[in-house]
């Protein structure tokens, strides 16, 4: 064999292993991968065993919202997504009587998951994981927003109770922590014990109050719808500086009220 044929034969060998070596470094970083991908609960699509940070938002849906109302929250709420990183967890409750004290169960309860341009071509599909992030997370929760009502037939609006509720239930779960709170609420609260049409909330303090939420160190965002008529009027007196001392009671860290007409 000549020394020109030898020469070729070597390139191709040491072509060949090194195609080979590449070959089986990408498939033990695939099968490394694989064997690294956390679990994930398919229900919540929130890895399993760990702890979760939770943005809570709370309707108060029993007075009902405006069309323009509606466009504006679904804008603020699409924009508190747009913040959640790739992993921590969206809960939407309710403002309802009939469960526990003032809070419905969770009518959302998803952890935000990767965007197409997150996905590991190697180990996932691009197409699949956009599917899941625009139908399985954004697609349900736009569904909640539109089937808000335009009028509430509530007898009862116990925020107050709602919100110690919360702080219950998150208190209770040690994989869970509320990093964020959103109220989307009128303010007027309204049971039997406490109420803002007969001016009872005036002659209590909030410090003073049985169900006084603790809200620690929690981020407080409030969209708070105003009414006309008659409830306008409840709300132009110092229904919303009652609040603010209730907020502060709770030791929120930081508090924000954004008027929604």
């Amino acid at each position: 064999m000549s020394l020109l044929k030898e020469e070729k034969l070597s390139q191709i060998n040491w072509f060949l292993w090194c195609g080979i070596c590449l070959l089986v470094a990408l498939l033990s970083i695939t099968a490394w991968s694989i064997a690294l991908k956390p679990d994930i609960d398919k229900g919540t699509l929130c890895e399993v065993g760990v702890l979760h940070k939770t943005t809570v938002v709370l309707f108060d849906k029993t007075g009902g919202f405006s069309a323009n109302q509606k466009r504006t929250l679904t804008k603020a709420v699409e924009a508190e997504v747009g913040e959640l990183k790739t992993g921590e967890r969206l809960t939407v409750f309710e403002v309802d009587d009939t469960e526990y004290k003032g809070l419905s169960k969770p009518v959302f309860d998803s952890c935000r998951p990767k965007s197409e341009a997150e996905a590991n071509a190697l180990i996932e599909n691009p197409k699949m994981i956009a599917k899941q992030f625009n139908n399985d997370f954004m697609g349900r929760l736009r569904l909640i927003l539109t089937e808000l009502k335009g009028k509430g037939d509530a007898t009862n609006s116990p925020l107050i109770e709602s919100l110690s509720d919360i702080a219950i239930l998150y208190n209770i779960d040690k994989n869970l922590k509320i990093k964020r709170l959103i109220i989307v609420s009128d303010l007027l609260q309204h049971t039997a014990d406490f109420s803002a049409y007969n001016n009872t909330l005036r002659t209590v303090e909030p410090e003073k109050l049985s169900l006084l939420p603790d809200l620690f160190g929690v981020d407080v965002q409030v969209y708070w719808l105003l009414r006309d008529k008659k409830e306008q009027k409840i709300q132009n007196e110092d229904l919303l500086p009652w609040w603010e001392k209730v907020f502060e009671a709770t030791a929120v860290k930081n508090l924000s009220v954004a008027k929604v007409r």
